[in-house]
């Protein structure tokens, strides 16, 4: 090689960080190779989460103490795919979706999921993947019935 070719200089770190175009399209459901080994950009995908997607509106107080929905869900039992967004891994869990509503969902899952963890949430046969956090998991019947309060509903890509 010439010495006096020119040659571009490496890319720098920000360069190769995830936009927030990106950052959405992963969770319609996209690839994003970079993601997974950058914990800047998981950082951002969470605060990205955390900031946008909201609910939609305020809960109405609870009438009896034993009920805390907000509204009646359906039965469904569909395969799902879960990943969990904060803490970020890009790992997809089979779970079972075993009832659903327009504000959350009740999944039966392999593996415990921490309260408060945000999750992916993609339901076979449906065209929309769910943002959503956890409120309750419980152990039961050898799975763990994870509590959804969803936040947002996104295209699937």
């Amino acid at each position: 090689m010439s010495p006096f070719v020119a040659t571009r200089p490496p890319l720098s770190r920000e360069e190769h960080h995830s936009l927030e175009a990106d950052l959405i399209a992963y969770l319609s459901g996209a690839t994003n190779a970079h993601l997974p080994q950058c914990p800047e950009c998981q950082t951002r995908l969470v605060e990205l989460v955390r900031s946008s997607f909201t609910l939609a509106s305020t809960p109405p107080p609870v009438t009896e103490a034993d009920d805390r929905r907000r509204e009646h869900r359906i039965e469904i039992y569909d395969a799902a795919e879960v990943r969990t967004l904060s803490p970020f891994s890009p790992r997809i869990i089979e779970a079972m979706a075993v009832d659903i509503s327009s504000n959350g969902a009740q999944l039966r899952m392999p593996v415990a999921i921490p309260v408060g963890a945000l999750l992916q949430i993609r339901i076979h046969g449906k065209a929309s993947i769910l943002i959503g956090e956890v409120r309750h998991c419980t152990p039961r019947d050898g799975a763990n019935y994870v509590g959804v309060e969803i936040r947002s509903v996104l295209p699937q890509q």
